[in-house]
């Protein structure tokens, strides 16, 4: 989807971004109800009388069930109930929420809150802290009423998710009782344009009610609310034409474990950025026209044939002044096999239009390239192409969660006059098994040639610093750290503008993984736990130092960010500080729980 910015483009959304992300980072570790603030009535809750509340309280569980699975198995079930009551939310079905209750129900109400500790942000937006309270609670129908009179103050629903953060369970078969902290966010815009969103953190206790779990208690911890008068980014992707739609995954004719990439240049020389996505079926090339929309042009400028593709790189690699194209996808060439999507190349003509000389730039070779990476790493004044190995995903899972050792080999291909390639991994040091996702490259130690990050999946991602003339030596120690990640893609930029590149890195945030790999401590798995807890934990900051990176912690704001894919810096609210943007999600299955 293609999103223009409105009156000072992006504020809106790297606020809503940053701050939801500091706060599902902090709701995950902090416990413990926030104390009555000085002056709060006990007869008041968001507006709801007195008369409507009781004392609220909730037992912990007598006897935990222990087990990992077991446990997760349970907070899974929990989780389907959260995901029906989001689903209900968004579509202001309020009067369905009540089968999610038991009739003995008492909660603190979830609604805006009229008072506050306040922090105005850029731009005039407004953060307001909840004042929680500890005490009385609303019954059934004065909180779903709170919750009624919130949605209903809204135009639109634009968010709705209620996810698990922590789960204990009373042993039983089944078990009949659980306590479930979990993270409701919801957004929306009012009528007048306003745009609206709150954070909550809920602890929460869970019946069995005839055979399926409700929730019985809901204890208000933490949370804030934000607003800000008039519009941020507007979707203009039917507006501009960018619209063009295939099938989803899963569906005949995309069935590919290989996900697709985007390239973004000028490739008509008029002075527009140009954006190209290839599929399996078809590439779309969409030319920015004078008027701010795009017209789809794969077809007559030769790029409507190229097949997926998982990594794609523009630039001048023949270095006549326009932007060439290399493209990579899930490929493979072993003993006695060979398929899939090979490396291919196509040139510029100056004009816009493209040529494929895949065999003219020694290319063509099939390899699973999720990423590609083009600078001149060896000084020689040519644009050479580091290729990111991942592995076929289909046939041959990784052999390790901690440090997978079977992934498909990087490749550096060095460039030479006149679009031509030639195979420099071995010379260079770059030899690993990695499952390399994507990588990134720029002067990380300031000493006037390009250093090498790659970002993985099952392993550590790697420092890789350029000792003169394009030859690499790994630094073991400077990514700041050794977990275990699951990284998809990264971006470089001076967030705390010292004079040296920080590292932002998006990957998969799994609340259930955390749980899991957090439980294994219980079974005496300490190492194992904390060795594997990287895979789960989402994003990470990492600021750049003399001698590498150090990881900040998730207090600098910009931790989990769901299932990440990819991440973009720029100053989105023009007041000169780097912002971050990061696409996420994941496929839905048949049943809106399941991903």
């Amino acid at each position: 989807m293609l999103y223009q910015g409105v009156n000072r483009p992006g504020w809106w959304l790297a606020i809503v971004i940053l701050a939801a992300c500091a706060e599902e980072n902090s709701f995950e570790h902090q416990s413990g109800p926030l104390a009555e603030p000085s002056g709060a009535r006990q007869g008041s809750v968001s507006g709801i009388p007195g008369g409507e509340q009781a004392p609220l309280n909730i037992e912990e569980p007598t006897s935990v069930i222990r087990g990992p699975y077991t446990a997760e198995a349970l907070a899974g079930e929990v989780g389907d109930l959260l995901t029906e009551f989001a689903d209900r939310l968004q579509v202001r079905d309020i009067e369905g929420l009540e089968q999610h209750l038991t009739p003995d129900f008492l909660g603190h109400a979830l609604g805006r809150m009229a008072s506050g500790k306040e922090q105005t942000l850029p731009l005039g937006a407004l953060r307001r802290e909840l004042q929680a309270v500890q005490g009385p609670g609303l019954d059934c129908q004065a909180w779903l009423a709170d919750l009624s009179a919130l949605v209903s103050n809204w135009n639109q629903v634009t968010q709705a998710e209620l996810h698990v953060l922590e789960a204990e369970f009373e042993r039983g078969n089944p078990s009949p009782y659980g306590v479930v902290t979990f993270r409701v966010q919801l957004a929306g815009i009012t009528l007048g344009g306003k745009q609206e969103a709150l954070a909550r953190r809920v602890r929460g206790a869970f019946l069995r009610k005839e055979g399926a779990w409700a929730l019985d208690r809901a204890l208000l911890e933490a949370g804030f609310d934000l607003e800000r008068t008039g519009p941020g980014f507007v979707d203009v992707t039917n507006s501009t034409a960018v619209n063009q739609r295939g099938p989803a995954f899963g569906q005949p004719g995309n069935d590919s474990e290989g996900w697709n990439g985007a390239a973004v240049a000028d490739v008509d020389g008029d002075g527009r950025l140009d954006v190209f996505l290839p599929n399996a079926m078809r590439g779309y090339l969409y030319l920015n026209q004078v008027d701010g929309t795009f017209r789809e042009a794969a077809q007559e400028c030769g790029l409507l044939g190229t097949g997926g593709g998982t990594g794609l790189v523009f630039a001048d690699f023949d270095a006549d002044g326009d932007q060439d194209l290399v493209m990579g996808g899930i490929g493979w060439s072993n003993a006695g096999e060979s398929g899939g999507n090979p490396l291919r190349a196509f040139e510029n003509n100056g004009e816009g239009h493209f040529i494929e000389v895949t065999k003219q730039a020694g290319l063509g070779a099939n390899m699973p390239a999720l990423g590609l990476v083009a600078a001149d790493f060896n000084g020689d004044g040519f644009l050479d192409l580091f290729v990111a190995g991942y592995g076929r995903m289909e046939a041959m899972r990784n052999d390790n969660w901690i440090q997978a050792t079977n992934g498909a080999p990087d490749r550096l291909l060095l460039g030479q006059e006149g679009f031509v390639f030639r195979d420099g991994t071995r010379q260079a040091g770059l030899h690993d098994r990695d499952w390399t996702a994507s990588a990134l490259a720029a002067d990380l130690d300031q000493d006037g040639d390009m250093d090498l990050l790659t970002l993985n999946h099952f392993g550590v991602n790697r420092f890789w610093r350029n000792k003169g003339s394009g030859r690499f030596e790994r630094d073991e120690q400077g990514l700041g750290g050794s977990q275990a990640r699951l990284t998809f893609g990264g971006t470089l930029g001076d967030f705390d503008r010292d004079g040296r590149l920080d590292l932002y890195l998006a990957g998969a945030s799994s609340g259930t993984g955390r749980r899991m790999f957090a439980a294994l401590e219980s079974t005496g798995e300490v190492d194992l736990s904390r060795s594997l807890r990287g895979l789960a934990q989402g994003n990470h900051l990492l600021r750049g130092t003399l001698s590498g990176f150090e990881v900040m912690p998730d207090a600098a704001g910009a931790g989990a960010a769901g299932w990440a894919w990819g991440t973009v810096a720029a100053d989105f609210d023009l007041d000169g500080r780097l912002d971050l943007a990061c696409v996420n999600g994941f496929v839905t299955g048949e049943l809106p729980a399941d991903t």
